[in-house]
């Protein structure tokens, strides 16, 4: 059981590392025109806030955004219908685009560790399509310690190097204080569409 937990830990380190490019569709082609790609997707689409996504399957939504004068597409789990209720405040948005560095950490001592895996993983593949550098941490050491992974907490957040600290609580949100972005959900599964919320919003997505 032990080795199965260790397992987990690891991986929590490593899958957002190896999903950030892989997440992102690269199956869809960017040079095609929207008009072209929602006749290849023929599932639902919808639209919120003038922003048009493609509902795919497994729940997921899909939809484009643009870099260097090409549309990449990208999908989410989250649905956008639903992104509203998750409060968001955007100093946190602002606060990560502005980061020369930022590290995703939490308490790998607590949760479902896998479903803290896919949250993270969701986040950190926004993080690598603006090249900011991301890494993985914990707020508290392992038993036994793990000397490959840091630790990091609110108190090392700075002006270059941001925080995103991903915790249980009795609300799912997305806060800021001083550099360190609080990233809460009341269950491992909110934790992942708290990721998402943040994550639209990054990508410019003000939903």
């Amino acid at each position: 059981m032990k080795e199965k937990a260790s397992f987990w830990k690891k991986l929590l380190v490593i899958l957002p590392v190896f999903l950030m490019a892989s997440w992102i569709l690269a199956a869809w082609d960017p040079t095609e025109t929207e008009g072209d790609f929602y006749d290849q997707i023929p599932q639902e689409k919808i639209t919120i806030n003038e922003y048009d996504f493609c509902v795919l399957e497994e729940d997921t939504y899909g939809t484009f955004f643009y870099a260097d004068g090409k549309r990449i597409p990208i999908a989410f789990r989250l649905d956008p219908r639903e992104a509203e209720n998750i409060p968001l405040e955007q100093e946190a948005v602002d606060q990560l685009l502005s980061a020369e560095k930022v590290y995703i950490t939490f308490n790998p001592n607590e949760g479902d560790l896998p479903k803290i895996a896919v949250a993270s993983a969701e986040l950190s593949r926004i993080f690598a399509i603006y090249s900011i550098p991301v890494k993985g941490a914990y707020s508290e050491d392992t038993d036994p310690i793990n000397p490959d992974i840091p630790l990091k907490t609110c108190s090392d957040a700075s002006t270059s190097t941001k925080i995103v600290m991903m915790e249980l609580g009795e609300d799912t949100e997305i806060t800021s204080e001083e550099g360190c972005i609080h990233l809460s959900g009341e269950t491992e599964d909110e934790l992942i569409l708290a990721a998402d919320k943040l994550g639209y919003n990054l990508m410019g997505f003000k939903i």
